[in-house]
């Protein structure tokens, strides 16, 4: 069994014969250079015998219907998955450039990531811990010797200015600095950013819940209903009434 999740940013020539045999079978996927991650679709290369096989065994309801036609239609584009590779190669040139001005290695890459080299584990745990604070999230190998490496995305794509005026593809360093002008100045991005600022997703689970939509918080108290008993009675007995009366006329 052959993982080629990474076989549409290397060139065709690169990879195995299009030959199908019994001895192997090829797996790939729509998730990377297609960009439908959450679609959670992916095909595999093999012969009718391992088909029948796995039709067999297979979950018949694994994959919905708007995954299937997102998949073929996928397969028909071949310009939008080109443009992808090349602006991912584009990309992971800046990282390389990056790391070799900040003085760091890096493994060069095939892929649509970046590992770059810091030294220690202790530094690589601390620079993934501060940029995530940033809302920036990379990831980092557990296992030695690779520990002490991150792992970045490289992807080109649209940074957003305080004056909501969109710019060209920019450099990674470009789109940490708008994300840190983002953090700082939330306000400065209209509507769009401020609907999901953390205070404002407050204000709304707290008038959500106010209004019984979601239940109370464990670590939250409970208010009291500050009206009278005789209220309460009133109003539970003139529900009570009208659900009656539905019942009756329907």
């Amino acid at each position: 069994m052959l993982d080629e999740a990474y076989a549409d940013f290397v060139e065709p020539q690169e990879l195995l014969p299009m030959e199908f045999d019994d001895g192997i079978i090829r797996l790939r996927t729509f998730s990377k250079a297609y960009g439908m991650a959450g679609a959670r679709i992916g095909y595999a290369l093999l012969t009718e015998r391992h088909a029948a096989t796995f039709q067999k065994i297979r979950l018949h309801y694994g994959i919905n219907r708007n995954a299937q036609i997102g998949a073929l239609a996928s397969l028909a584009d071949d310009a939008f998955r080109e443009r992808v590779v090349r602006e991912t190669a584009r990309a992971r040139d800046e990282y390389y450039a990056l790391a070799r001005e900040l003085g760091c290695g890096y493994i060069e890459s095939r892929t649509n990531f970046v590992c770059i080299d810091l030294g220690t584990p202790e530094r690589a745990t601390r620079v993934m811990d501060e940029l995530l604070k940033r809302g920036v999230w990379i990831r980092k190998p557990g296992a030695p010797p690779l520990d002490r490496f991150v792992r970045v995305s490289a992807v080109r794509s649209r940074c957003g200015r305080p004056s909501q005026t969109p710019c060209a593809p920019c450099s990674p360093r470009c789109r940490l600095d708008a994300l840190r002008n983002r953090l700082r100045h939330p306000q400065q991005l209209g509507v769009a950013a401020a609907r999901f600022h953390p205070d404002r997703r407050k204000r709304r689970a707290d008038q959500s819940r106010r209004r019984g939509r979601l239940r109370p918080h464990p670590n939250e108290c409970v208010k009291a209903d500050p009206r009278p008993r005789e209220a309460r009675r009133a109003r539970k007995s003139r529900s009570r009434c009208g659900r009656k009366l539905r019942r009756r006329i329907f």
